[in-house]
């Protein structure tokens, strides 16, 4: 199998790539609507305001992940994670592959989005779990549990 990057998406990269943008959605949409039948859509949505050690100041907890929307990166992360979910719901009806990865602590599996999204996969028997990798055995500086969500099936050697 060879694998092939053809885009990527990043406001880092290209202020027009911004997912809080009415065209940024847009952009991606239509980014995500050329990804090939058994292609891949990653996701990184920003982990900040779902992480335990924001907890207190995000205000997210057990039966409320929504959290203290009156903080901007909370707000935001709501927002980023629902715009991945649209476009996972999206690239599943496709038959396009999606991955999402968040630290091992990350509570964004419990918000109402990617509860949804993860439910219907489910149903569906599209959903394939969760792996969980460090990122220190992969370049990073530290080791970084992390865990990745999605619809791809797991390969079938291991990895560290």
């Amino acid at each position: 199998m060879c694998w092939h990057l053809r885009e990527t998406y990043d406001v880092n990269n290209d202020s027009e790539q911004d997912l809080m943008s009415v065209h940024g959605i847009i952009a991606a949409v239509w980014m995500m609507l050329r990804i090939v039948p058994n292609g891949l859509l990653w996701g990184g949505v920003p982990c900040s305001s779902y992480i335990f050690i924001s907890s207190s100041t995000c205000q997210r907890k057990k039966g409320d992940r929504t959290g203290n929307i009156g903080v901007t990166s909370v707000r935001v992360g709501n927002i980023l994670c629902s715009r991945f979910c649209l476009l996972a719901m999206l690239a599943t009806a496709r038959s396009v592959f999606w991955l999402v990865e968040q630290p091992g602590t990350s509570c964004m599996t419990s918000y109402f989005r990617m509860a949804q999204l993860i439910r219907v996969c489910n149903q569906h028997g599209l959903f394939r779990g969760v792996a969980r990798f460090c990122m220190g055995y992969y370049g990073a500086f530290s080791l970084k549990p992390s865990k990745v969500w999605g619809s791809l099936p797991r390969p079938q050697s291991s990895f560290p």
